[in-house]
């Protein structure tokens, strides 16, 4: 008798907090019935065929025939997922290419391409060179962007090569030595070799009367 004197709006009230799902909405969803109707008055005005002769049956059999099952589900949402990570990964890819002398060098080339192209093609020739006109306002700016990033690599490397130069006189990466065995003194960048040991030659006199006498002849 106490369960049945409590008023619905009370249950709702208590459900809601604990388990809302099970609540009934304010706004009822329309019964199946009232959809179907819709649906089938709306395809007997599109008419044609199988829109003319749609009834409730047919209704029923489609949406029996594609009723999902939970692994297809499951499987939706994965590929929903799948496609947002995608996007957000090409959206990020986008930001991150790099945006180098040689790939505004490259768009330059192919926009004088494109107005040459149509310049040889193009019977019109006022189009052609309107086309031209408006291309190359709109490459002037890449033109612009292309002289900088190209100084910035002619700098970064002049620097790069001044650092190293600064490095190799602090500690060459071959020093100058001089062998014991032969005498050879190399300099650091291999350039200039010196011969520092007198090197010695036999001559061989000949004399009918005395016999051979070997003298050495300092070079």
């Amino acid at each position: 008798m106490a369960y049945a004197e409590i008023k619905k709006s009370t249950l709702h009230a208590f459900w809601k907090a604990v388990w809302p799902d099970v609540v009934e909405s304010a706004n009822p969803r329309i019964p199946l019935e009232q959809e179907y109707s819709q649906i089938i008055e709306l395809a007997h005005s599109l008419g044609g065929e199988g829109f003319e002769d749609l009834s409730e049956a047919d209704i029923i059999e489609i949406m029996a025939d594609k009723e999902i099952c939970e692994d297809e589900l499951i499987d939706m949402v994965n590929i929903t997922s799948e496609n947002e990570s995608d996007n957000e990964t090409v959206a990020d890819g986008y930001a991150h290419n790099p945006f180098t002398a040689k790939v505004v060098r490259e768009g330059l080339e192919l926009g004088r391409k494109l107005v040459n192209y149509f310049q040889q093609n193009d019977p019109h020739l006022d189009r052609a060179l309107r086309l031209q006109r408006n291309i190359t306002v709109s490459l002037n700016e890449y033109e612009e962007v292309y002289n900088v990033l190209s100084k910035n690599k002619s700098q970064s490397l002049i620097t790069n090569f001044i650092s190293m130069s600064r490095r190799n006189e602090i500690n060459p990466n071959m020093s100058t030595t001089e062998t014991a065995s032969n005498g050879i003194i190399l300099s650091s960048d291999e350039s200039e070799i010196t011969q520092t040991r007198k090197r010695k030659r036999a001559i061989v006199e000949s004399n009918s009367d005395s016999s051979l006498d070997e003298n050495t002849l300092n070079v």
